[in-house]
């Protein structure tokens, strides 16, 4: 199987307006093999949130990658446990690194898929959401969860993450592609029912939503593969 990846990320015009930095993150490994990609969205009212989100992705994407065939084949509880494990022991060694503690202000969302080239296996904390295409089909395999407050949601700092980090399953031959989106590119990508807001070929529409503006960090990695005889 061969994979290819697009990618882009923007920081938002409130940042911009600000000076802070772009606070998404990603991060991807694959060879002929398997893959393995996350996006991360730092939370924007966290003084750390840019560190926490790239400390998630590189952490939890060098897992899947080294552990896909374990994963593929463990139940989602196990999944859980373990994905948000190495999270944590990721912003706690960043933080004893810095000689104080502050994961509190390193929260992130998390998208992820890991894939062997015949199953996948995707994951997601907070909002954002993660799509998969056949052709100009995209479907959603897992929607944004927001939390109980307006505008906010879930976090690998919040302490009911692991209960909160949704996995999927299935077999690759559903899709030729994968989409991570963070939520900053949403509003300009789709209409409320996921529909494409202008009827394009699925490159074009993400080169459009994300160069436009937006007032939050927009960020898309797109997965797509083909066998090698293809």
């Amino acid at each position: 199987m061969k994979y290819f990846i697009q990618c882009e990320s923007l920081a938002g015009e409130v940042h911009r307006s600000l000076y802070v930095p772009n606070q998404d993150a990603m991060y991807y490994i694959h060879d002929d093999h398997a893959f393995s990609a996350v996006l991360a969205d730092g939370a924007g009212s966290q003084k750390r949130a840019g560190e926490g989100a790239k400390i998630a992705a590189v952490a939890v994407s060098n897992y899947l990658f080294s552990n896909y065939k374990m994963l593929l084949e463990a139940s989602h509880l196990y999944i859980q446990n373990e994905i948000m494990s190495v999270v944590q022991s990721a912003l706690k060694e960043k933080s004893m690194e810095n000689g104080s503690e502050y994961i509190s202000d390193m929260g992130s969302t998390l998208l992820l898929v890991v894939t062997d080239g015949d199953r996948y296996l995707a994951g997601h904390l907070g909002d954002g959401v993660i799509m998969g295409s056949y052709g100009d089909r995209l479907t959603v395999i897992s929607f944004p969860e927001n939390g109980k407050s307006k505008n906010s949601t879930y976090l690998t700092t919040s302490f009911d993450a692991q209960k909160h980090l949704r996995i999927r399953s299935g077999d690759l031959s559903d899709f030729d592609s994968f989409l991570l989106l963070t939520d900053g590119i949403i509003p300009n990508l789709f209409d409320g029912g996921y529909l494409l807001k202008h009827p394009m070929e699925i490159d074009a529409a993400l080169a459009r939503a994300i160069f436009s503006e937006h007032d939050d960090d927009a960020s898309c990695l797109k997965i797509s593969w083909r066998a090698e005889n293809g």
